[in-house]
């Protein structure tokens, strides 16, 4: 009987923590930029913002992972996993890994005072202001989440908040092409943050 008591209450622990996983996996596998919201759900009631990026941090970006970058962002992923209950590794390890996988291309656009950002094969982009003030998207494909962007220290971020989960992503543009790109996701439920790190070469404007 205890051995059925420790089966059924590891069982329901695991799907509880795999929901939970699922939801703040969601910021990885459909990352703030592919969510697309038209201008005209932008409330007029924000504060102005404004776009304090250089001109040439507009453009198409592809993925260009050297070897070391891709072990370390490894290693954080296989240090995540052992982290796990055991129970829960044989499901949430290798979709851990499939989520934890970059984009390949990233494109930003400015219209107005308005931040556009897309994704591999999305086809709209997701528009904000660039005021740190929280937008509501609403009945999108990965669900209702806020985000909301700002630029610090020459650096463009990005972060979006769900219940119990939190993503915030890093971009850092520089005159030669290269974009630095952070991605550190949080949650309660998670044992730790998960932060990966990526780079890009810009291909186009």
């Amino acid at each position: 009987m205890r051995l059925i008591f420790f089966t059924i209450k590891h069982f329901k622990s695991s799907c509880i923590f795999l929901a939970v996983l699922g939801v703040a996996l969601a910021f990885i596998d459909a990352p703030i930029g592919s969510l697309y919201a038209s201008e005209a759900t932008i409330k007029e009631s924000q504060p102005m913002g404004f776009i304090d990026l250089p001109a040439f941090a507009y453009g198409t970006y592809k993925i260009n992972q050297d070897t070391k970058l891709k072990q370390e962002n490894k290693y954080v992923v296989e240090g995540f996993i052992d982290t796990l209950p055991f129970y829960i590794k044989p499901v949430a390890g290798p979709r851990l890994r499939k989520q934890a996988t970059p984009f390949q291309t990233i494109e930003f656009k400015q219209k107005g005072n308005l931040l556009g950002i897309k994704t591999d094969n999305f086809t709209q982009f997701a528009w904000t202001k660039a005021d740190g003030q929280f937008q509501e998207f609403k009945n999108t494909p990965k669900g209702d989440f806020q985000l909301r962007r700002w630029v610090e220290d020459g650096a463009l971020y990005s972060e979006g908040k769900k219940p119990n989960a939190l993503k915030r992503s890093q971009y850092r543009f520089f005159a030669d092409g290269s974009l630095k790109v952070n991605v550190t996701v949080h949650s309660k439920h998670l044992p730790k943050p998960l932060s990966l790190r990526y780079l890009y070469e810009k291909t186009g404007n």
